[in-house]
């Protein structure tokens, strides 16, 4: 079975754009429910996905972090050239990490990160996330028990360097958070590991914006602008990015 990545979602709405980006090994899809929300609402939404994801294994391996990032980057200079000049980020775990970089670079409107890390983890944490994204990509692919247990096998544990690249970009961009004087909103969920909840208040206290705000979705875990009970989210928002 061939795979292909997800469409780019792009709804034309109001003179106020908002880029929506995933978390590392997600795709658009993650945050479709969220840009349908905020499209209904009378904005232009704008949802991508990173180079090397929603693809076959081996494609998301050769993918660079920088490649990764540059694809956000792109995203926000497509929004630029259609003519927006009010533009917002909202990003999901490493999409917030991204969303605070571009925000550092570029004119940006008001940021929203959701789950976003700027502390390191553990090295074999951010593995089991490949190995994850590795098994649901072979199940898409049809592959047998056999097959996939070889694969798997041929193929982890996963070379450090690139997962050292990932950490370093994490956390590195918490030395550019006082550089950072746009308004954000940083989200936590309050049954998701303690590192994104200390990096959600760590956001808000070292970002110089004249508006910050912090918003602990008390039942919410990692992703969660797909679990089930959105509408207090997706309100919020709304009410901060207006």
């Amino acid at each position: 079975m061939k795979l292909k990545a997800p469409n780019p979602i792009y709804l034309q709405g109001g003179e106020h754009a908002v880029l929506l980006l995933h978390s590392f090994t997600g795709t658009s899809n993650e945050m479709k429910q969220l840009a349908t929300y905020l499209h209904g609402q009378g904005f232009t939404c704008y949802a991508i996905t990173y180079a090397g994801h929603g693809q076959i294994p081996e494609a998301f391996y050769e993918t660079s972090l920088q490649e990764m990032f540059e694809s956000s980057v792109r995203a926000f200079q497509f929004l630029q050239m259609q003519g927006y000049e009010q533009i917002s980020i909202i990003g999901q775990s490493l999409g917030g990490v991204f969303a605070l970089n571009i925000a550092e670079q570029y004119p940006v409107e008001k940021v929203i990160t959701i789950s976003s890390p700027v502390l390191s983890r553990p090295l074999d944490e951010l593995e089991s996330r490949v190995y994850a994204y590795t098994k649901y990509m072979l199940k898409l692919q049809q592959f047998s028990k056999e097959k996939m247990d070889g694969f798997v096998e041929q193929n982890f544990p996963r070379p450090k360097e690139k997962l050292i690249a990932l950490q370093s970009f994490i956390v590195n961009t918490r030395d550019k958070l006082k550089r950072i004087n746009t308004d954000v909103l940083a989200i936590a969920g309050g049954r998701d590991d303690l590192v994104y909840q200390q990096s959600a208040k760590i956001i808000l206290d070292e970002i110089d914006a004249p508006t910050k705000q912090l918003l602990v979705v008390e039942q919410g875990k990692h992703l969660l602008t797909i679990e089930k009970n959105v509408e207090f989210l997706f309100k919020n928002i709304v009410s901060f990015v207006k």
